[in-house]
């Protein structure tokens, strides 16, 4: 199961990509008098409640998205903190003219430096 978030009345909301396309999975839970899902960062005791939605939904179409159709917004749309893990790999050190370290290089980002899926990453005037 793969779970995306999608750009709808300029919020995120939850999908399920599936072989129908996009589930939206908060308009067929709100068609169906059920909670949403939208708002939050998806939960591990939420994941049994979408696969038991994606099972019902496939036998109806009119929630099912093309993938060309929507924005993808970045896959945890409110994180609290952001952990990052620099040089990784001996390769990227060595194309960043730097040093293989010892110890993982860690470092944080704010939330504000999220972009959606397919986009540019800016770089900036010193990352130019």
């Amino acid at each position: 199961m793969k779970i995306v978030y999608f750009k709808k009345n300029d919020q995120p909301a939850v999908g399920i990509l599936t072989v129908n396309g996009i589930l939206d999975v908060d308009a067929y839970q709100q068609c169906n008098g059920r909670k949403i899902f939208s708002g939050h960062n998806i939960r591990k005791s939420e994941i049994k409640e979408l696969k038991n939605i994606i099972e019902d939904a496939l036998l109806d179409d009119r929630f099912f998205l093309e993938e060309s159709s929507v924005t993808f917004c970045p896959s945890s749309p409110k994180p609290s903190k952001i952990i990052c893990i620099g040089l990784n790999y001996s390769k990227h050190a060595v194309e960043s003219g730097m040093a293989v370290p010892t110890v993982p290089v860690v470092f944080t980002k704010y939330n504000n430096t999220l972009i959606n899926y397919g986009n540019d990453v800016p770089l900036g005037k010193v990352g130019e």
